[in-house]
């Protein structure tokens, strides 16, 4: 008997004939006639990506197709000679701090002096106040809506506005590890890949999309260790290296120019990300060829790439 004989006017016919114990079968059993034929004709969901057991599964699989290959991040590495000794993509899913992050990059200009505030006092989980009086409403409602965001979270252990005429936000950050880390730039790593994934699905609806996050990487010469903040595959070909740095990142410029030959990357397939684009990184990108791009300017950045870049240089 195929699925629609577990149809419900049945069972409400016979209902009537039984006791309350058989009339409670049918009930289960029509739950489980809806449930058949709502999975009726659904394909089945393929095998995690995030098979522990499988080398080749150290990133995370956002967006599936049947119509073109994806490309194999760990592959990619490996044939580079870099070698992965920790991968944190399985864990770094969180639809929360997705959201928070969202609301960090997409506002940032207003909510950057708080977010500082936190940022300076979050390693000591010091006490702060910062006036808002010279704010219009919409700043600082979006900055009471953040504090209140990662009070809910247990990122901010305190929060506290007085309104008019004082208008004074009070605020103790949570020194909690994985605050201290969204804090101090985790927020950033997880506004680009959500920047990069929305667009690359309205680009390339079809191409499958992979994001290995944060890895641990043994690079030459000489073995040295370090850690790529993000790698995005799209399609069968093309890879996507970011860099995310929301304080000093001059130390860091030698380390990035040479894991860009290293990964055969052209400057239009990778991009360092700034919370503030000065001077100073204009001369970074005229000395070294990175390019270099900030908050405000990153989803036409991450749009030009996926429009214009050519394929990876060795790939």
């Amino acid at each position: 008997m195929g699925n629609a004989g577990l149809g419900k006017n049945s069972h409400e016919l016979a209902k009537g004939h039984y006791g309350m114990d058989e009339q409670r079968l049918f009930e289960v059993l029509d739950r489980i006639a809806s449930a058949l034929e709502c999975m009726a004709g659904r394909p089945q969901s393929p095998a995690s990506s995030n098979d522990l057991d499988d080398p080749s599964s150290d990133d995370v699989q956002i967006q599936q197709t049947n119509t073109e290959k994806s490309i194999d991040l760990h592959s990619f590495l490996t044939g580079r000679g870099i070698r992965i000794l920790r991968n944190n993509s399985q864990n770094d899913e969180d639809g929360e701090l997705d959201k928070i992050a969202t609301f960090i990059g997409d506002r940032y200009g207003i909510v950057c002096p708080f977010l500082t505030k936190l940022k300076q006092n979050v390693s000591s989980g010091a006490p702060f106040q910062m006036s808002l009086a010279q704010r219009g409403p919409a700043a600082i409602s979006d900055i009471c809506q953040l504090a209140r965001s990662l009070h809910d979270i247990a990122y901010v252990n305190q929060f506290r506005y007085l309104n008019a005429p004082r208008c004074v936000l009070y605020a103790t950050p949570s020194r909690l590890p994985d605050a201290i880390n969204f804090l101090n730039g985790g927020w950033l790593e997880r506004y680009v890949r959500s920047v990069f994934v929305k667009s690359a699905r309205a680009l390339r609806p079809d191409a499958p999309i992979r994001v290995m996050s944060g890895p641990v990487i043994e690079f030459p010469p000489n073995d040295q260790v370090g850690e790529l903040d993000i790698l995005i595959g799209v399609g069968a070909e093309d890879v996507y290296w970011f860099e995310c740095k929301t304080g000093d990142y001059q130390e860091y410029v030698k380390k990035y120019v040479n894991l860009m030959g290293l990964m055969r990357m052209e400057p239009a397939r990778s991009a360092l990300v700034l919370t503030d684009l000065s001077e100073a990184a204009g001369t970074v990108i005229a000395r070294t060829g990175l390019t270099v791009t900030s908050v405000a300017q990153l989803e036409s950045t991450i749009r030009d790439m996926l429009v214009g870049c050519t394929p990876v240089l060795g790939s």
